[in-house]
């Protein structure tokens, strides 16, 4: 965290994203009004048996997600194409 006033570190600046892979069963909840897929913002990551990652108002496996970091000037950085089980 960083005191009022002060500008964030790089670290605390970027942001944990996901999108659905198009080889999901799940596809289609990724995708915008224009039916192209986006990348939505972590919320959570969960200790259980099988879906892990929350975004969307929704619960995923690692395996049918693309992960994304958003840095401090707003691009997305691919960082893996999700983990075998």
């Amino acid at each position: 965290m960083t005191e009022q006033g002060q500008t964030p570190s790089v670290a605390e600046a970027v942001q944990l994203y996901a999108s659905i892979k198009r080889t999901s069963k799940y596809y289609y909840q990724g995708l915008d009004k224009n039916k192209k897929p986006r990348a939505f913002k972590i919320e959570a990551i969960q200790q259980c048996d099988t879906h892990h990652i929350r975004m969307n108002n929704n619960n995923y496996r690692w395996q049918d997600l693309t992960f994304l970091v958003k840095g401090v000037e707003g691009d997305f950085i691919l960082l893996a194409g999700g983990m075998k089980s």
